[in-house]
């Protein structure tokens, strides 16, 4: 009895790794030489497209150090409530440009009609972390919205 659960555990636990795609890995290609083998594939291009909308206008750039490199804060200021999932968008795959790393303010509109509703109530605020190899050679940091733009510089 103890000999037949043992093949069972045995047996069930190959069986289980038979889903995995790695073929050194998988018991059920260690015996088959025409295991498949991954094909090389042509790099694409991928295009993200961002359904967030860009904000009217940013009201504040800030920087809090870190370790590594910085966290950049901007707050800004949607046209109505119900503005949600704000986030600072690179542009120019953030690498600088003339000296500047540029981020777009943007968040996701609202689905139903809301109120305009005071500054207060419609204010907004992302960060990211920046880290120092992205801040090499990197003179400020400029976040853009519909309106306006802030720039901060970069202590070097």
């Amino acid at each position: 009895m103890k000999k037949f659960l043992g093949l069972s555990i045995l047996l069930m636990g190959l069986v289980g790794c038979s889903g995995i795609e790695m073929p050194s890995v998988n018991p059920m290609n260690w015996f088959d030489r025409e295991a498949r083998q991954p094909t090389p594939t042509e790099t694409q291009e991928v295009i993200v497209v961002d359904n967030r909308e860009l904000l009217p206008q940013v009201t504040e750039v800030s920087r809090l150090p870190i370790s590594n490199g910085m966290i950049l804060l901007a707050k800004g200021l949607p046209p109505t409530q119900g503005f949600w999932s704000p986030v600072l968008v690179p542009t120019n795959n953030e690498l600088p440009l003339d000296g500047y790393l540029n981020y777009e303010l943007r968040a996701t509109g609202p689905t139903d009609q809301v109120v305009e509703g005071s500054e207060d109530s419609r204010e907004l605020q992302a960060a990211r972390t920046i880290t120092a190899d992205k801040l090499n050679g990197v003179i400020g940091i400029r976040v853009i919205a519909l309106a306006n733009n802030m720039t901060i510089t970069v202590e070097g």
